[in-house]
């Protein structure tokens, strides 16, 4: 609903998505208020290019624009659920479908890691492990700071000072319980930290080929490509997969 939509955009960072989509709208020569024709066309031009869910997020951020400039919303017109159709029909039966990384799939990664250098390898085993059992983000993953980080006998605590999910900013708490066997999360990320000697600053960061460990935190784009090298060793197959796997 309406409603539902503006109650969205108390959020910060979807205020900024929508400024940003309007904005994208405007510069391919739309206006608020626009005309049925000028969303039509934007969305024929824009179809064959984007996701599907891209584009209906675009639309909902140029009819949140109208309602709060107090015009009426043209996204609504059935010309537009009529192109929408149809880029659904074509674009969207053909989007690729991630896989998800389940726990056999986890253990094939945690391996082809292993046989690398140790330090690679060490980062890498604590960025796969530490995301999957806490069902982190990337972008959440390369926030994380060893601040973040609180040892307790039964597992380990991470606090997440932000998130998508947390849109007051206070910041919440995951808790990663000690798993049986070697092939554990917390054990992961404490050898990570032997290994490193790291104990402020970012948690994931970049391994050289020397093996020599960056300053900066890894990028999203950095964790996506870690994850798509190691599925490729394991011999599936990385279209399938994503960071978000």
């Amino acid at each position: 609903s309406e409603d539902d939509y503006l109650e969205a955009t108390r959020a910060p960072s979807t205020r900024r998505e929508y400024a940003n989509d309007v904005r994208l709208f405007i510069d391919a020569g739309g206006s608020i208020p626009a005309t049925v024709d000028q969303i039509v066309d934007y969305v024929t031009a824009i179809g064959s290019r984007l996701a599907v869910a891209t584009i209906e997020r675009r639309l909902v951020s140029i009819h949140v624009g109208h309602l709060d400039q107090g015009y009426p919303s043209p996204v609504s017109d059935t010309r537009v659920k009529q192109v929408m159709k149809g880029v659904r029909r074509s674009v969207g039966t053909a989007q690729r479908r991630v896989s998800a990384i389940e726990k056999d799939i986890l253990l094939d990664l945690w391996s082809a890691a292993a046989k690398r250098k140790p330090v690679w390898a060490a980062r890498t085993i604590a960025l796969l492990s530490t995301g999957w059992a806490g069902a982190f983000r990337r972008r959440e993953l390369v926030g994380l700071t060893w601040d973040c980080v609180t040892w307790l006998e039964s597992g380990m605590e991470i606090l997440l000072r932000s998130s998508k999910v947390d849109q007051v900013g206070a910041g919440f708490v995951k808790f990663i319980p000690n798993a049986y066997g070697d092939r554990c999360p917390v054990k992961a990320l404490k050898y990570w930290q032997e290994i490193s000697g790291l104990t402020s600053g970012p948690i994931f960061r970049s391994v050289g080929q020397n093996e020599s460990i960056g300053d900066h935190a890894l990028s999203t784009h950095s964790v996506a490509n870690i994850i798509k090298q190691l599925i490729e060793v394991s011999g599936r197959d990385p279209a399938l997969f994503s960071g978000h796997s």
